[in-house]
């Protein structure tokens, strides 16, 4: 079967695993998740509106633990993760950050306040294309910039930042050249 693939001995390698290692089923594919919300809220209509989202092979066990915070059990990796990788969500317009769970740490101690997410940096003039990750900065932690190309529609510059859920975002940011010409994006 090995000729029949084109492989040959000298391409394959051995992993040793030992059974011993592999963490239970029980705290596989665990999430912590907050529901970034000041208003109350059904919990039933909140994992309706989820499961619905997240479109998920499988049922997903969820424990409430205080106001706003669950831990969430998955039972089929593919579903953990489009869960963790597809996001970010929302419920009713309110910002639900999910992080991965380990089952050891308490879960009021994992940090759910950060989301990372694309923005838009408009109309910015070709010589001035430099300064998109300082203006995207001046938004959030900036952990991406995508270039312009020729195939790309758009007199926009995407950008993938980390932002703090508790700050409020900007609209606007101004740009004021020495000359004290004053441009906004």
């Amino acid at each position: 079967m090995m000729a029949e693939l084109g492989l040959h001995e000298e391409d394959l390698d051995d992993i040793v695993f030992d059974e011993k290692q592999a963490p239970p089923d029980a705290i596989r594919w665990m999430a912590v998740a907050r529901v970034h919300i000041d208003k109350p809220y059904s919990q039933y209509w909140f994992f309706k509106n989820m499961r619905a989202a997240w479109d998920l092979a499988h049922d997903v066990k969820s424990q409430p633990l205080q106001d706003n915070l669950y831990t969430l059990q998955f039972f089929y990796l593919g579903d953990w993760e489009r869960v963790m990788q597809e996001g970010p969500w929302n419920f009713r317009g309110d910002a639900v950050i999910i992080a991965s769970y380990d089952g050891i740490t308490k879960p009021t101690e994992v940090k759910l306040d950060t989301l990372d997410i694309w923005i838009q940096i408009h109309d910015v003039p070709d010589l001035y294309a430099h300064l998109v990750e300082p203006l995207a900065a001046s938004v959030g932690e900036v952990l991406f910039t995508e270039t312009m190309t020729q195939d790309f529609a758009g007199n926009f510059y995407r950008v993938w930042v980390k932002i703090n859920v508790h700050k409020p975002l900007k609209n606007a940011v101004s740009m004021i050249r020495v000359l004290g010409i004053v441009a906004e994006f």
